[in-house]
């Protein structure tokens, strides 16, 4: 394990040049075998360790009796140990996140405190083999790109993963034959949450019935994967630097150039440019990233919208991206849906929106209006907005073939102009589930074979 390790950190150069290791230690069996690789050849490496404990305070005297075991553990061995003590619950209910997201974010901001402890320093995670065959299989259901099926790398900024070489049954038998103790969370045996449910079930299944040695062959292929995605995010930046030019605060991109690559390095190349422009790709989403590349073979003089008051303009020979003046963007807004059950708050409008997830056996109808609509959240393929209206919107109605125009459903309505940017869309993409206020589209309504519905309420803020 420990020669095993030390090549694989040798490899990716992963504590090259660094003078200390905050290390996250639940005091399970991969932490603690992560602490002792690292104990074992911290001399070797001239590193200090740094073993960050977080009590989550959710499992009672359980998660007690992990703290004063990491507490001991370390003092062993002579590791400076640090312990929080956080109400995930409570913090969760008050971001409106999950307990598991929550306590996701946690952790790392107090790794991230604690980094500051050295000058060169690098935050050790568990991550293994299993672990990375779980986020592949996860993503590849979510119908994740190529980057998401790349997995876990080895090194990402400041976080390392020296165990990423090692399977977990490597793992619990090195601790086995070393007669080292860890203790074992007994929430990791429950089905609740998907990771858990991919672990204890689906993989068992693949391993039982198609290939024993899944976890080692995913793992080559995220291998493989990483290098294709390294190849095509450096041909990218090539292409970004021979088209794409930055005047004052505004991108404009050379379409003589742009409509000559391939599909895939002009999405990486659009991409780029998003990160450039608005630092932060959370509200740009593949669906945007498809309607700039249309745009880019339409006629000259279109433009579409994006979150933020981004404008993507056609004109003769460029892509121009910019962002309309203060004035023009007073009632505009763009919201992304991240988690459900969620609540968005949208000031711009003065409203509230709270959407939840149920399943069609436990749900009970209640009393809908104008403001309270049901939707069938199993043909929902991508993130959902909510905002104001964008050029080429447009709904599928009951009774009607084919769909009908934003623009055109607004006329019919005798909507006025100067109210229909203050009108809250619900939003795939360009295609509105629910025109706030008016109608549905029909594609979403609830029917018998309905799994999992989604109910929205708007309210004043």
């Amino acid at each position: 394990m420990i020669k095993k390790v030390k090549g694989y950190v040798q490899q990716h150069k992963l504590i090259q040049d660094i003078d200390g290791i905050v290390v996250g230690v639940s005091g399970g069996a991969d932490s603690i075998c992560l602490l002792e690789v690292l104990w074992r050849l911290k001399e070797q490496y001239g590193y200090e360790l740094l073993a960050v404990h977080i009590h989550h305070g959710i499992r009672g005297a359980e998660a007690d009796e992990d703290q004063m075991f990491v507490e001991a553990y370390c003092k062993q061995r002579d590791i400076t140990c640090r312990c929080y003590n956080f109400d995930v619950k409570k913090e969760a209910a008050i971001r409106k996140q999950s307990e598991e997201e929550v306590g996701r974010l946690l952790r790392y901001d107090v790794f991230q405190k604690e980094l500051a402890t050295f000058k060169k320093g690098v935050i050790a995670v568990a991550h293994h083999q299993n672990d990375q065959a779980e986020t592949i299989l996860f993503n590849l259901l979510r119908g994740s790109g190529l980057l998401g099926l790349c997995g876990m790398k080895p090194r990402r900024d400041d976080i390392i993963r020296p165990l990423l070489g090692v399977s977990r049954k490597e793992i619990e038998t090195f601790l086995e034959k070393e007669d080292i103790p860890y203790r074992t969370d007994s929430t990791n045996k429950e089905t609740l949450y998907s990771r858990n449910k991919m672990r204890l079930e689906l993989i068992p299944y693949i391993q039982n019935h198609f290939n024993t040695n899944v976890i080692k062959h995913l793992n080559k292929t995220a291998d493989l994967l990483r290098d294709e995605e390294d190849f095509l995010e450096s041909q990218a930046r090539k292409a970004y630097k021979d088209c794409v030019t930055k005047k004052r605060n505004d991108f404009f991109i050379d379409l003589g150039i742009f409509l000559e690559l391939h599909s895939c390095i002009k999405r990486r190349v659009l991409r780029l440019v998003m990160k450039d422009y608005v630092r932060n790709l959370k509200d740009v989403t593949s669906m945007h990233i498809e309607d700039i590349c249309q745009l880019a073979e339409n006629q000259t003089g279109k433009q579409i919208t994006l979150p933020k008051g981004i404008i993507v303009e056609k004109n003769y020979h460029t892509l121009k991206i910019y962002r309309k003046s203060e004035d023009q963007t007073m009632n505009s807004c763009s919201y992304a849906i991240k988690n459900i059950p969620d609540v968005v708050e949208i000031p711009e409008l003065s409203q509230k929106v709270t959407v939840i997830l149920y399943d069609h056996q436990q749900y009970q109808a209640k009393f809908k209006n104008n403001y309270t609509k049901c939707f069938d959240y199993d043909k929902i393929e991508y993130n959902l907005t909510l905002r104001t209206r964008q050029p080429g919107d447009y709904i599928h109605l009951k009774g009607m073939k084919g769909k009908k125009k934003l623009k055109d459903f607004f006329i019919d309505h005798k909507v006025p102009r100067v109210q229909r940017d203050q009108i809250l869309l619900l939003a795939h993409g360009s295609e509105i589930l629910w025109i706030i206020g008016y109608r549905v589209n029909h594609n979403y309504v609830v029917t018998d074979v309905t799994k999992s519905l989604m109910e929205v309420t708007i309210s004043e803020s």
